[in-house]
């Protein structure tokens, strides 16, 4: 059974995706996903889009607010865990490698001895999304990164979707798929074609580990930019409520039933 918790904050949109098969995790095995927000750094790069955060910008974005930012995301990540970090943390809003390798060694992270993978997208503005993990927990089998053929939907360049494999504890392989969906830009009837079309790129990528697995042990996490309840969800993924005896080849929404929000935009909570 696979263990998963959730960060409630007061902008993002946060979605488990879990399929459960055997119960191979008899030890805590807890699983974080956090939007950072535009974790970008200090310095131009002149493919990127990314002017607006530069010291001399309107947002005047100093290497020392940079910090503070890191900072501010380290304690979140280690407060979660309580007692016990968390072994896997899926991240969205990243700009490059040198962002999370100043997490990793420049922060309060620095003593949780996490590593990481990530994305490097063709998206304009370079945002990417990544993966920390505990080496101790979850031991690096394969990563790949997975595209969106944007040309053919007829929008500009997305995020590519990560693909992680690793193997716990017990010995039994977890697949981690990290996402950052399409935005609801222009409204949610015109952009969530481009949400559909993603998700049918993941849902063919999951059917392929779900068919090379005896036990597949598949999680999906990211920030979807839609709710439980949409199609993008329901019908792409086919993601069912959660059942106490799960079929080893269906994904089931962790998120399903929800109380409460993950995100709060202009007053109101949602999932």
């Amino acid at each position: 059974m696979c263990w998963c918790m959730y960060l409630k904050s007061k902008i993002w949109i946060v979605l488990f995706l879990c399929l459960s098969t055997h119960a191979w995790a008899q030890e805590p095995f807890r699983v974080m996903f956090y939007n950072v927000e535009n974790l970008f750094d200090t310095k131009n790069d002149s493919l990127k889009n990314d002017e607006e955060f530069l010291p001399d910008a309107p947002k005047k974005w100093t290497y020392h607010r940079y910090k503070e930012k890191l900072t501010k995301i380290a304690k979140v990540v280690i407060a979660s865990g309580n007692e016990n970090i968390p072994d896997l943390v899926g991240l969205t809003e990243v700009e490059n490698d040198s962002c999370m390798r100043d997490l990793v060694k420049y922060s309060p992270l620095r003593e949780a001895g996490y590593r990481y993978v990530m994305t490097n997208s063709p998206d304009a503005r370079g945002i990417d999304v990544a993966l920390l993990y505990q080496r101790s927990t979850f031991k690096l089998l394969d990563k790949e990164e997975i595209t969106i053929p944007h040309e053919k939907l007829g929008r500009s360049p997305t995020r590519n979707i990560l693909y992680v494999s690793g193997q716990v504890i017990s010995g039994d392989t977890l697949d981690v798929f990290v996402c950052h969906m399409p935005s609801r830009a222009g409204g949610e009837e015109r952009s969530e074609p481009f949400r559909m079309a993603t998700c049918y790129v993941l849902k063919a990528a999951v059917d392929v580990v779900m068919n090379a697995r005896k036990n597949p042990n598949i999680l999906i996490m990211g920030d979807f930019n839609d709710y439980p309840y949409n199609r993008s969800l329901t019908q792409m993924l086919g993601a069912a409520k959660p059942k106490k005896k799960a079929d080893p080849h269906t994904l089931y929404n962790r998120m399903y039933g929800m109380k409460g929000g993950t995100n709060r935009y202009r007053g109101e909570w949602g999932i």
